[in-house]
């Protein structure tokens, strides 16, 4: 069960294409509201992915709105509320692009992955990293795999219009969080 919508950050090579995508599910929410998603690394033919273990297809079981606790720890989710990561990325990325930052680092709450995107001559470089740890598990290293490649800033640009507009599908005014009324 996802919500089928795909974000992807490409290179510049056309040749050998280096990407990394997006594919998000359906909010939940659980001591806030929580945005599953699958994140897949791509480098000509290899792939990295880091999803659900046990739930790959993104269909989340049913979650008791009463509970205090954290998000389950197999869960790959970005934070709505009370702070809206996706917002929080948008927000970096306009500030890039209109060059009033040369350098944006993205660390979601959970789990453990980093965006990171630099002006550089002629272009941006973009590296993205993940790792085994994150905040419940009280696994935290510092090791990890990655990838890094070259983008133009039209590729930039139309990744954050995308993750704009993807935000306004993703982030319906009915998902409000009951702790902000």
């Amino acid at each position: 069960m996802s919500v089928n919508t795909i974000l992807c950050l490409q290179s510049e090579d056309r040749s050998v294409l280096s990407e990394i995508s997006w594919e998000f599910g359906f909010p939940f929410q659980n001591n806030g509201i929580w945005l599953p998603f699958r994140l897949t690394l791509t480098s000509g033919k290899r792939r990295e992915i880091l999803a659900d273990l046990d739930n790959a297809g993104l269909a989340l079981p049913e979650v008791n709105e009463a509970t205090t606790n954290p998000p389950d720890t197999k869960r790959c989710v970005l934070g709505l509320s009370p702070r809206d990561e996706l917002e929080i990325l948008d927000n970096l990325l306009q500030e890039l692009l209109a060059n009033r930052r040369q350098r944006i680092c993205f660390e979601p709450q959970e789990p453990n992955w980093t965006l990171a995107v630099e002006q550089v001559p002629e272009g941006y470089l973009v590296i993205c990293w993940i790792d085994a740890g994150n905040q419940w598990s009280g696994h935290y290293t510092w090791d990890g795999l990655g990838i890094r490649f070259f983008t133009l800033q039209r590729h930039l640009v139309d990744f954050a219009k995308a993750l704009a507009q993807k935000r306004l599908i993703l982030v319906p005014p009915k998902c409000v969080d009951n702790d902000k009324q």
